[in-house]
């Protein structure tokens, strides 16, 4: 007898065999259908957090313009694609809604806490106002604050707010946490070979007090003798540099500006009318490192050579 050929091909199919083949096949296809969506969808994923770093990164400036040119600079050039672009580039049309990701320093300003009643604070004047933080009165400031890249940078205009009392104890510890969370790093290190008040002159008392509290916080405190450098800048959490009255060379400078771009901190601290007024007098002058000076020019008062690159300089003025 002959065999049906529609049998044959209904033998085939309802076979054990044939089942067991037809469903690895349709398993392989499932899963290359899983494994394409699987890898599409992380690929996905990996872009949004590509591009979300990216607009965090573009929030990280002080200044409200630049955040919205940073985000206005990702959606011209593509990086950002997969997120709202409209929505971006339309909050970059209006920088002053645009938040920033960094924290601002903090500080209670009345002046019995900044400073002693007996103290004549001086002025700070901020020669880009876009990019700082301050307090004072009128148009200097006596404390300025601001992101520098990585870093961080302060200025108080009288030597008054590094001694240490239970008034202004709260302003202290703000600012050195302010200081160091960049680089999360606990050493502070106080400069001493310019002639600075603070570290040279002032008493011994002030230091200790200052230092004592400061080691109870959490840090290590190092009074640094030797010429600003890489190598004893690294591993700093801050630098405070008290008043110099003696020059800085070019190398530190250099120096300190490349530290504050991988994230240090610069705590300073000075006093134009006071240097204007006695630098030149005996007794006061920082002796064989005041080349250059002139009391009546405050761009030569070493602290401005220091942070006037920044942004911001001493006056030679009282803030009454």
């Amino acid at each position: 007898m002959e065999s049906n050929p529609k049998d044959s091909e209904k033998g085939f199919w309802s076979s054990p065999v044939a089942i067991t083949i037809a469903t690895a096949f349709i398993g392989i296809i499932g899963t290359g259908i899983g494994a394409l969506s699987q890898g599409y969808h992380e690929t996905l994923l990996e872009r949004q957090k590509f591009e979300s770093n990216l607009i965090f990164k573009a929030l990280e400036p002080e200044d409200p313009k630049e955040r919205a040119n940073y985000l206005k600079f990702l959606v011209e050039t593509g990086l950002i694609n997969s997120l709202d672009v409209d929505k971006i580039n339309k909050l970059a049309e209006q920088p002053e809604r645009i938040p920033g990701t960094r924290p601002a320093l903090k500080l209670q300003t009345s002046d019995d806490i900044l400073i002693s009643k007996n103290s004549i604070p001086g002025g700070i004047e901020i020669l880009d106002r876009q990019n700082w933080n301050s307090w004072g009165r009128g148009k200097d400031a006596f404390a300025v604050s601001k992101n520098h890249d990585k870093g961080r940078i302060m200025a108080f205009g009288h030597d008054d707010i590094l001694r240490y009392t239970e008034a202004n104890r709260k302003n202290l510890q703000e600012s050195f946490k302010w200081l160091t969370e960049s680089n999360e790093s606990n050493l502070i290190l106080f400069t001493a070979s310019h002639c600075e008040w603070f570290t040279s002159r002032e008493s011994q008392d002030d230091q200790d007090k200052l230092f004592a509290e400061l080691r109870d916080w959490g840090y290590t405190v190092k009074v640094l003798h030797e010429p600003l450098s890489p190598a004893n800048l690294r591993g700093a959490g801050g630098v405070v540099i008290g008043n110099a009255w003696g020059n800085f060379a070019p190398s530190e400078l250099a120096a300190l500006e490349r530290y504050l771009s991988d994230g240090g901190g610069l705590f300073a601290v000075g006093l134009g009318w006071s240097w204007s007024t006695y630098s030149q007098e005996e007794g006061f002058r920082c002796e064989n490192n005041n080349e250059g000076q002139d009391p009546a020019d405050s761009s030569t008062y070493p602290m401005n050579k220091l942070l006037s690159p920044y942004g911001a300089a001493w006056t030679l003025n009282t803030l009454e």
